[in-house]
């Protein structure tokens, strides 16, 4: 009976056809579906068919074939979201399907081949909110620890307050990463008005064009104008266009204090209102920023190295991997030092935990 369980599991866990599609509908919504909705809808009528086959050198290893509809950029995020959550749900039943078939049922590996078929007719496409809902889970899925910071990101942005994030952008950390994560969930909500400023070392360094990048983002174009003037607008944009909040996530490099400061003063100049959330991510070269702003909090990413027991965690809930395999995973990684280099172990497990295959087109 535990076999059959397993089996049953297996079968459906591995149901991705278009036939699926439908379980999203409902007899009172048959054209209305939340973002999320519509992601899983579409995802399941872009598969063009999958398939359980004998790997083909050796007819006793089995291998999944998932067949997309087209390759173009949806459809490869969906393909990496869907295959990520398979095989960490995959990885909790081959081995128990392994040992108590005795040994029958194996995987191959890779365990999934994943095929891109040319693009024929009308395809559907996701929404641009579906789309912000895609990238959203994709961060959340590769995100390793830093859950305070999580928690308290969120904590704000559903339920208000006014907060600064100071992130070291060392590459070799993970800052960027959580930085990445921090505006797509922001842009995922579509409450709050969410802006983005990149200054490198090439970029503008006057305070009044600046203020027009960011002003234009809030939904305001800003006419050309001086310092004073442009930060007076800056002010009035947040208080009369930003009214269920912000997000902003200044990314400087170098990090001119006496450059950024006033944009900052004039983001956290309101009266700071209940319920409403205002956030701004500063992710500069050691994590430099003002030590406090007005009415609010300070929040700063400890740019240290991650703990064995966070990727442990992180490589069992969203990769799937039992005790052992995660103790495997994890030693390899120590091996390299790669705790210390949080940036460098994004890529490295999203090389060595993908264990599926991708035939191009």
């Amino acid at each position: 009976m535990r076999l059959l369980g397993l089996l049953l599991a297996m079968a459906d866990l591995l149901d991705v056809s278009p036939v699926r599609a439908r379980y999203y509908r409902t007899p009172h919504r048959l054209y209305r579906l939340d973002a999320l909705g519509e992601l899983h809808q579409k995802m399941h009528l872009a598969v063009k068919g999958f398939e359980i086959r004998p790997r083909r050198q050796v007819p006793s290893e089995l291998r999944l074939v998932l067949t997309w509809r087209r390759a173009d950029e949806q459809v490869r995020g969906l393909s990496d979201w869907l295959l990520h959550w398979l095989t960490s749900q995959w990885r909790l039943l081959a081995e128990p399907l392994k040992e108590d078939s005795s040994g029958a049922i194996r995987w191959a590996e890779p365990w999934a081949e994943v095929v891109f078929a040319p693009a024929r007719g009308p395809q559907e496409t996701l929404s641009d909110e579906a789309m912000l809902v895609l990238a959203a889970e994709r961060r959340e899925q590769r995100r390793i620890d830093r859950d305070e910071l999580a928690e308290r990101f969120l904590q704000v942005l559903d339920g208000g307050g006014r907060i600064l994030f100071r992130i070291d952008s060392d590459p070799k950390l993970d800052g960027q990463k959580m930085a990445d994560w921090c505006e797509c969930q922001a842009r995922r909500r579509r409450a709050p008005r969410t802006a983005r400023l990149d200054r490198g070392p090439a970029e503008a360094k006057e305070t009044a064009t600046l203020v027009a990048i960011l002003s234009e983002q809030l939904g305001v174009h800003l006419p050309a104008m001086d310092e004073e003037e442009a930060l007076a607008e800056l002010r009035r944009v947040i208080v009369e266009k930003a009214t269920a909040g912000f997000v902003v996530l200044i990314a400087a490099d170098p990090y001119d204090e006496a450059l950024f400061e006033p944009i900052l003063g004039a983001l956290f100049a309101a009266p700071p209102a209940a319920g409403r959330p205002e956030i701004c991510v500063l992710l500069t070269p050691q994590g430099a920023g003002p030590s406090e702003i007005a009415d609010g909090e300070v929040y700063r990413l400890p740019a240290g190295p991650l703990g064995a027991e966070d990727v442990r965690r992180h490589l069992q809930q969203s990769w799937g991997y039992d005790p052992r395999g995660s103790t495997a995973v994890l030693e390899r990684v120590e091996a390299a030092q790669l705790l210390e280099r949080p940036g460098v172990l994004y890529d490295y497990l999203a090389t060595h935990c993908t264990s599926w295959k991708t035939d191009e087109p």
